[in-house]
């Protein structure tokens, strides 16, 4: 039998991963980004919720699961002394830095987040956050790329794969960027379903790959299990995520019925960043991560990627965290209808993968063609990168930004402020989010031959009490509805028919039976009705009042 795992959410994180920082230059992948998470959580006081788990540096044979071992030497030897040389050697890498703590911060990188795997995979937590710092998903096999030294994800399912046997992984990246090192990863076994959402725009975003596109599905015996989604146009919103996710993600998903989920968060997504001009609103994350707490038996892993607006950043964070640990979601802002180019996209990915997934094959997709075909036009404008033949020198650590003007930031400011200010954060209740109530005199009601039987709610509280949900739970007492509760929805005809049951007659009884189907009465029965009645409104009441 297995052990049931405990509901307790991990995290971790090393104050190391701080020193990591770019020497010449003022850098949007700075120790802000990661210090100002740590922040929030402590101003949330959600450090008091979940599980600190130690992170400890990767061994090399955690490394080499995924990189060259020439690369990884190659690494290690890095000239930090020398920032002249530095610079020199960090421009053999596409928009990468390094300093003399960045290859021990890569290493606690990938050491906390296997060490949050073990304690998901033997049950000791539910679920994690990696808060880890540098991010990893553009990490290729023998090459640093776009801020990221190593992996992270890739070595985590790589880990998964071979030390806990596991079959299926999903690795869903909302990073704005395409996570290019983890699709290359994976993208001709079918242990690995990758899922990606990220800007594209025809080509014309960094990375500038062919293979980002929604036809590139995988290779071989992963043929399909690769899925792109490209997002063609900048600010986007909530309701155009939540149409990719209910329509392409989630069917997906459960379809292939994962044993672990593992995120690529990247919060460059969400409102502010400069980097991906989203306009996804922090409290998203909590609604998104709700909805893949329901596979894998809820084992859930999310790594932190990218992000560059710090206060969307550290909010996002948060609502990812408090979803893991089991808050409600907040109330999202009012959505209006999707944009027209990200249903196209649907449309296309659904028209390339539904040979694979069943669940895609519900809507006809036959008159996408000319989607397709535009797509096509669109990107033959764009340069597009081979990763084979990369050049031999790059840009040193390129600013990826679009310019704005003042006017423009001040909008920006003033619409983040708001933002925030219309999620706030509420305390959690310290004892069991979901109430219960359960009246023994419910039983009196009885009809030996009659379906609807007391035996049917004992089993169920027989069944609570045997699993200690009970525990977990708040009870509420339980009370008769007033005649007035009840004259709410019927008539006073109807409340008086049933009150004479009470000291009604077995032939009463009878009479009235054959004027009302599928019910039965007897003297019990009122009494009945107004406690379940009152017991539902008591529910109410203590839902809307925060208890």
């Amino acid at each position: 039998m297995t052990t049931e795992p405990i509901a307790i959410t991990g995290y971790t994180y090393d104050e190391s991963m701080l020193k990591h920082e770019c020497l010449w230059r003022e850098h949007q992948e700075n120790p802000r980004r990661l210090s100002s998470i740590l922040d929030r959580c402590r101003e949330l006081k959600l450090f008091d919720r979940w599980l600190f788990v130690k992170s400890t540096e990767a061994t090399d044979d955690d490394i080499l699961l995924y990189h060259n071992e020439n690369f990884v030497k190659n690494l290690s030897n890095a000239p930090v002394q020398n920032i002249e040389q530095l610079k020199q050697f960090c421009e053999e890498y596409d928009a990468v830095y390094m300093s003399e703590h960045s290859f021990q911060a890569a290493k606690l990188a990938i050491g906390g987040s296997l060490n949050l795997l073990n304690r998901i995979m033997t049950n000791q937590c539910r679920n994690g956050f990696a808060l880890i710092r540098p991010p990893g998903h553009h990490a290729m096999e023998n090459a640093m790329n776009g801020f990221c030294l190593f992996n992270n994800i890739v070595i985590t399912a790589k880990t998964a794969i071979e030390k806990y046997n596991l079959k299926k992984i999903l690795i869903f990246d909302w990073d704005v960027h395409h996570g290019q090192g983890t699709q290359y990863a994976f993208q001709d076994t079918n242990k690995v379903l990758y899922i990606s959402t990220h800007r594209y725009q025809y080509g014309h975003f960094w990375p500038h790959l062919r293979e980002s596109d929604f036809d590139y599905i995988g290779e071989g015996d992963g043929c399909g299990y690769t899925v792109n989604i490209p997002l063609n146009k900048t600010g986007l919103k909530n309701v155009d995520y939540l149409y990719i996710f209910f329509n392409i993600i989630l069917p997906i998903a459960y379809e292939y019925d994962p044993d672990l989920v593992l995120i690529s968060a990247g919060y460059d997504v969400a409102l502010g960043c400069p980097e991906g001009e989203m306009k996804l609103t922090p409290d998203i994350f909590a609604h998104l991560i709700h909805y893949l707490k329901g596979l894998a038996n809820g084992k859930v892993l999310v790594l932190l990627e990218d992000g560059y607006c710090i206060d969307t950043l550290a909010e996002s964070a948060a609502w990812t965290l408090r979803s893991l640990l089991g808050d409600p979601c907040p109330l999202l802002q009012a959505c209006t209808n999707p944009d027209s180019i990200v249903k196209n996209t649907v449309a296309c990915c659904k028209h390339v993968l539904k040979d694979y997934w069943q669940s895609l094959r519900i809507d006809p997709t036959d008159k996408c063609e000319i989607w397709i075909e535009e797509a096509k036009q669109k990107r033959s404008l764009a340069l597009l990168v081979n990763n084979d033949v990369r050049p031999t020198q790059y840009d040193l650590t390129p600013t990826l930004v679009t310019k704005r003007t003042e006017e423009e930031i001040n909008k920006l400011i003033e619409l983040i402020k708001n933002t925030l200010e219309l999620s706030p954060h509420k305390n959690p209740l310290e004892r069991g989010r979901t109430l219960l109530v359960y009246d023994e005199l419910m039983k009196k009601f009885s009809v030996n031959y009659h379906c609807e039987r007391p035996g049917r709610i004992v089993a169920i509280w027989n069944g609570l009490e045997s699993r200690g949900l009970d525990q977990r739970c708040t009870m509420i007492s339980s009370r008769p509805a007033t005649k007035e509760e009840i004259l709410l929805v019927h008539s006073e005809k109807f409340y008086e028919t049933l009150e004479k049951t009470k000291t009604a007659t077995a032939e009463e009884l009878r009479n009235l039976e054959g004027t009302i189907r599928f019910v039965e009465y007897t003297n019990d029965v009122f009494d009945n009705v107004l406690l379940a009645a009152g017991s539902c409104l008591n529910m109410v009441d203590a839902i809307m009042t925060n208890k």
